[in-house]
């Protein structure tokens, strides 16, 4: 600085190429050097424009310390400021980022134009130090200011849309309220501004009176604490590092800064927080807990993206806070190495990642020996990775990046590994072909030259950056490794626009290897010729109706690549919805997914659906690509309200006080339903209670998810609750369960990991690292993982009683050679159990798991990430959180199929993808992303086989920490032909694909624990008891084939009902009812069972066991009548009586039986009887006999001689002939009966039916005269 300022001002300086010279001033003539780019103004402060500036180094003749700042002078010589050319200026990126250095953003247009507004808090209190941001998405340009001394903030912007937003409130102070105050005229808006604003700044005047309110809370308590090291009593110096603290409320978050000697403090409002240190991993600590508790060799090292630990801020503003510390330890392990090219030659300047999997990045770059060295800590998996960043993109010596290294450290282990380099020896080159726009219009845009193998999966293989003559160089390997033998093809395209103003570049697909024998350089032909983008053009209509005011929302496109058969790039959209309800795109040909979220349609603000129940897929080509105006339904007049009213209590039916997320669904009535709904309200709770207007009346589902702190008081996640609501008030109140401050660690878990031989996984040497990982998760948010032992037994010893686990595990067989794992986690298990068997899967059949992947890029360019599965990261420029001056990010994606969190409302569908930003200093990136990111997660359909799921039926979600569960994103495409799931985020997290769990949601009906809805009605199909009718609030059902019954004392598994046409209480279970096939009950007015007949209703027939008789619902009663045998006789009056009839029975008995009484529900003699008046069925029993053989028995009598034929026994009416033979020198005088009346003078007598038995007497007298005259005379 040649000027007589004493201070020195702090200039950017670049090394800048004259090819670079050329591009920004139009001088051919310039040559290479260290310069500055510069604005420059004339005495009256206004700008005269941006200059480049020559600078040379200044040295210190003192300086023997070899100080490694530098400082420069610029010329003082207005003539040797070199003016830009803005004609040759297209774009803010000058070159590729170098991991040491920054690179400028240039904004030529000089703002011009002003936001202003107040900032104050919910009480109208003016408040400063309160950090405004506002964001250019189109340009990704970032302004900050602070609101003054007055609660007054400005901001100078150039014309167009910006985003404006509150961002740190850590030095807000409360201004006093004064007469005198410049802002006395400052009055609290109606509806208090807060969140994100869109402010579109024309260019003819500036805009005033953007103000916010920011919720400050109670006033503010200091806390202190102190960073302590672990194992030693020696100070803290983090001097020449960073360090902070964050302390995470749901309301706010607030940062503290870290003094050299690890003291920090901090003012903040009352509330629950979690804090999550810091500190610069170059530095060699971390964080650590104070005592591991390596038991079972379970490891709780801290993780930096997970609370270190919990606190309250007190309501008391008097009471103290206690001092916390946070322990240091020492990085006790050393990797070192060295990187070098295939002839053993070091490679100086390479960039050397050292990434853990508890969250640490440690970066450097290897010295002129190629060496790097890093001190890390153990306990923990690291992955070592080999970058090499240029500012030159076209530098010739360019070297493949090697894989990476992944391994795990045991304690004070040092270990040296070395990476060796191939060195890209050929260059494909090409060109892009004039168009709708000229080709130097791409400059600075990224070319990309990826790898497509058999599968289809793509690799990016290499990347450059467009020249200003739209030329772009690919720096890559040769022959075979460029494309081998599983691989299909390489394409060359350059990544689409994704705002539509540059048209896109049609892909290049080169099929053959492009290099022939002795040729190291191909240029391609054709050049990238330029698709014509197509104006889509779309309205809203609210009812039918154009509204041209009050529409909010944003509308979403995707392009569907796999879709179309032409070469398309990977694409996406995202525009705002207009005031008038309109919205516009510029899309290339192809077909596109279309959907959108509408949070006001023409001012209203609900009663209508806000997205599309599914994307609606278009064609885009030549012609009128105009969409069907889209028409939002809405109520006509203003939606009825229905007030849900919520109580939260624990098991003591003491108010729940604490944060509580508490979703509200819509109760999902079809079936095979396994995902979630996206009409769902999403509502925070703190003070136990909340009310929550609907619109509709119906059944709502609300799924509880306790907040960090009560969790850390032991509640846990509930079974979700159905309220039905139909009323302007609808009260309900719902239980928490909580497992107590101090739970109960008696239970263990125990069992065994079997192989794919389903026999016990044994370990070689006892490797204890290679053993598999076994974890165990629970609703209550509880997680724990171990190893197991030599022989693949597992215990987890000291966990929470009473509650219900999920088990899973993953092993690395060493021996097959492949990776084994439980295809879903397997319970629920309670705690206690022991003998849990886990067998493990052979997961070769699904698509390989890709590693650890990292790649820097710069945040202020459009970025693309592929992984060979199929997952594609889509990041757009400025769309990451990071102040201008951050130039290269790290972007980290983990694939991990171990540990993944399950509760009641989903389970994981294969493995999910950790996807994390850091910065230079390895410090996690958080916030939500500034423009929207697009995710394509790939669905395996070996998950899909292994778990019974359709592709329709899983989604994708992240892990929220806040709700302790995964949280299903809205606004998602299903490319189902490409077994894909696109959508777009705000931010990073754990991402996987999930599907509903199948936790049953009770109804509020009867019987509703084991039912559900079927449609839009009031009727419900039961697990085991059939589909019935019921009314919320009422313990009456109207059961499908039984009718009303009142129902009562229910489980799962049995059931008392009373049936009104019997008037009797029934009982029943699933083991003896079944809705198809099997209707048995136990009748309590007659203690006994009885069947129902499943074909039969209206009327029901029962079968009553132990009357051995029917009935009816109609209470008639059958009397029943078995005969010992039917051939016997007869019974007359049985059959189906009236209730209280009195029967009549008669019996008769055939021919030749006799009747022989009445036994079972009647004992008599008599064959006629009358029963008493009928209440219940009864069966009698009619005897009746056959009757026995009837004797004939005839006795001489008189003084003759003779024989009878015929005297037997004969059967009960039968014809008897008897014949009578007098002997010699007798005659036959008749026959006589029993009463010694003759009854025949004939020898033969006949008995024409034999009814009884017989005793006759045949006469025999001598044969005189005077007998045989008598004889003949009585004849």
């Amino acid at each position: 600085n040649s000027s007589t300022q004493m201070e020195l001002e702090s200039i950017p300086v670049y090394m800048l190429s004259s090819y670079d010279l050329e591009q920004l001033s139009g001088d051919q003539n310039l040559t290479d050097g260290e310069y500055s780019v510069i604005e420059r103004f004339d005495e009256e402060n206004r700008s005269i424009g941006i200059f480049i500036e020559p600078v040379e180094e200044v040295f210190d003749p003192y300086d023997f310390l070899g100080n490694p700042d530098k400082q420069y002078a610029l010329s003082a010589d207005v003539n040797d400021s070199i003016p830009t050319d803005l004609t040759y200026y297209e774009d803010h990126l000058l070159f590729e980022p170098d991991i040491g250095i920054g690179v400028p953003i240039i904004d030529f247009p000089i703002s011009e134009f002003e936001i202003s507004g107040f900032v104050y808090d919910q009480n109208g209190t003016l408040l400063s130090g309160i950090e405004v941001l506002a964001f250019d998405p189109w340009n990704g340009t970032l302004l900050r200011t602070f609101s003054n001394a007055f609660g007054q903030y400005g901001l100078s912007v150039g014309p167009g849309s910006w985003e404006l937003e509150v961002g740190s409130i850590a030095n807000a102070v409360r201004l006093p309220r004064t007469e005198a105050d410049s802002v006395s005229e400052f009055e609290i808006p109606t509806v208090p501004i807060t969140g994100k604003v869109m402010v579109d700044v024309s260019s003819s005047e500036s805009i005033e009176s953007v103000d916010f309110m920011v919720n400050m809370g109670a006033e503010s308590i200091l806390v202190l604490g102190q960073f302590e090291h672990l194992s030693s009593s020696e100070s803290v110096d983090l001097q020449g590092y960073d360090a902070q603290v964050r302390f995470v409320s749901e309301r706010a978050e607030f940062t503290a800064s870290v003094e050299n000697n690890g003291s920090f403090s901090l003012s903040i409002p009352k509330g629950f927080y979690e804090v999550y240190p810091w500190v610069d991993s170059s530095s060699g600590l971390y964080p650590e807990f104070e005592s591991s508790n390596q038991k079972s060799e379970v490891f709780d090292s801290y993780e930096i993206s997970s609370p270190y630990f919990s606190m309250t801020i007190p309501n008391d503003l008097n009471s103290t806070v206690e001092r916390m510390i946070v322990y240091l330890d020492r990085a006790n392990c050393q990797i070192r190495g060295a990187v070098k090219d295939l002839n053993g030659i070091p490679i100086p300047g390479a960039v050397m990642t050292a990434l853990s999997d508890l969250g640490e990045l440690l970066l450097t770059e290897t010295d002129f020996l190629g060496s790097f060295e890093f001190f890390v800590r153990g306990n923990a998996y690291w992955t070592i990775q080999c970058d090499f960043i240029y500012s030159d993109p076209l530098d010739g010596n360019r070297y493949e990046t090697p894989e990476s290294q992944r391994f795990w450290l045991t304690p004070s282990e040092q270990l040296n590994l070395d990476f060796v380099a191939r060195k890209s020896e050929n260059q494909i080159k090409g060109f892009i072909d004039a168009g709708e726009v000229a080709a130097s219009s791409y400059f600075g845009k990224e070319a990309y030259l990826k790898k497509t193998d058999l599968w289809g999966n793509q690799m990016i293989v290499s990347k450059s950056l467009i020249d200003a003559r739209g030329g772009f160089t690919f720096q890559v390997s040769e022959g075979e490794r460029l494309l081998g033998q599983l691989d299909s093809s390489l394409t060359v395209g350059v990544l689409a626009d994704w705002t539509g103003v540059l048209p896109t570049l049609e892909p290049l697909e080169i099929e053959d290897n492009p290099f022939s024998v002795g040729n190291s350089e191909v240029i391609l032909t054709p050049h990238l010729r330029q698709i014509t983008n197509y104006p889509v053009i779309g309205q809203f209509l609210r009812d039918g109706n154009l509204e041209t005011n009050g529409w909010v929302g944003e509308v979403y496109a995707v392009s569907m690549a796999n879709q179309y058969d032409q070469q398309v790039e990977s694409d996406m959209r995202v525009a705002n919805l207009s005031e008038n309800g309109g919205f516009a795109f510029n899309l290339p040909p192809g077909i596109w997914s279309i959907d959108y979220r509408i949070t006001h349609a023409a001012g209203q603000n609900r009663g209508f659906e806000p997205s599309l129940p599914n994307p609606l897929f278009v064609s885009i080509g030549p012609g009128d690509n105009s969409l069907e105006p889209f028409d939002i339904l809405t109520e006509l007049t203003l939606p009825k309200e229905y007030a849900l009213k919520v109580s939260l209590v624990d098991p003591s039916e003491s108010k729940v006080v604490g944060l509580c997320y508490v979703d509200v669904v819509p109760h999902y009535t079809g079936e095979d339903k396994r995902t979630f709904s996206s009409d769902r309200s999403t509502l925070e709770v703190t003070d136990g209670e909340f009310e929550h207007k609907l619109d509709k009346e119906g059944m709502y589902d609300l799924w509880i998810f306790p907040g960090p702190q009560l969790r850390e008081e032991g509640y846990y996640m509930p079974e979700p609750f159905a309220v039905w609501v139909d009323g302007p008030i609808n009260e309900v109140t719902l239980t928490i369960p909580r497992g107590g401050k101090n739970l109960d660690l008696s239970s263990e878990l125990s069992g065994q990991v079997l192989g794919l031989d389903k026999e016990p996984v044994v370990l070689e040497n006892n490797d204890f690292y290679m053993a598999p990982i076994v974890w165990i998760t629970s609703s209550s948010g509880l997680f724990s993982w171990t190893y197991c032992d030599w022989d693949g037994s597992f215990v987890f010893r000291k966990i929470p009683k009473n509650l219900e686990w999920y088990a899973g595990s993953s092993y690395f067989d060493p021996f097959a050679g492949k990776d084994l794992a439980t295809l879903s986690d397997q319970g629920p298990f309670v705690s206690g159990t022991e003998g849990i068997v886990l067998e493990l899967d052979d997961f070769s059949g699904a698509t390989p798991m890709p590693e650890e992947t990292s790649q820097f890029f710069d945040p202020w360019a459009n970025f693309q990430m592929l992984l060979p599965d199929g997952l594609e990261i889509l990041i757009p420029k400025g769309a990451v959180p990071v102040e201008p001056e951050q130039r290269v990010v790290r972007l980290v994606v983990s694939p991990s199929l171990e540990r993944l969190h399950r509760d009641l409302l989903s389970v994981p569908v294969g493995y999910a993808y950790e996807i994390s930003l850091f910065d230079e200093k390895g410090k996690l990136i958080e916030g939500h992303f500034r423009k929207k990111v697009k995710l394509t997660i790939p669905i395996n359909s070996f998950f899909l086989d292994g778990m019974k799921l359709e592709l329709t039926d899983v989604e994708v979600a992240y892990f929220d920490s806040s709700f302790n569960s995964w949280r299903p994103q809205t606004n998602q495409v299903l490319e189902a032909e490409a077994h894909s799931i696109h959508l777009l985020v705000d931010h990073f997290s754990t991402w996987v694909p999930i599907a509903h769990a199948g936790t049953r949601v009770p109804i509020p009906v009867p019987l509703g624990d084991s039912a559900q809805a079927i449609g839009d009605t009031f009727w419900y199909k039961h697990d085991w008891f059939g589909d019935y009718f019921a009314m919320p609030n009422s313990d009456w059902i109207f059961h499908s084939i039984h009718g009303w019954l009142y129902i009562e004392e229910t489980n799962d598994n049995e059931i008392w009902v009373f049936d009104s046409k019997l008037n009797d209480w029934l009982w029943t279970s699933s083991e003896i009812y079944s809705a198809t096939t099997k209707h048995h009950f136990f009748s309590n007015k007659w203690r006994g069972y009885v069947w129902h007949s499943p074909g039969s209703r209206d009327p029901r027939w029962f079968f009553d066991y132990d009357a051995n008789a029917w009935f009816t619902d109609e209470l008639r009663f059958s009397v029943n009548v078995e005969l010992d045998n039917p051939t016997y006789g007869t019974v007359l009056g049985g059959g189906m009586k009236e209730n209280g009839f009195s029967p009549r029975l008669s019996a008769h008995p055939e021919y030749g039986y006799s009747f022989d009484g009445w036994s079972g529900g009647v004992s008599s003699m008599e064959n006629a009887i009358e029963i008493d008046p009928l209440s219940r069925s009864v069966t009698l029993l009619a005897r009746f006999s056959k009757i026995p053989p009837l004797s004939v028995e005839v006795v001489n009598q008189g003084q003759g001689i003779g024989n009878v034929e015929g005297v037997d026994s004969y059967d009960y009416g039968s014809p008897v002939l008897l014949k009578a033979v007098a002997g010699d020198r007798s005659i036959f005088m008749g026959w006589l009966n029993e009463n010694g009346e003759r009854i025949s003078w004939d020898e033969e007598f006949i008995i024409d039916e034999l009814l009884d038995k017989r005793s006759l007497k045949a006469l025999f007298e001598p044969a005189t005269i005077e007998n045989i005259l008598r004889k003949r005379y009585e004849k």
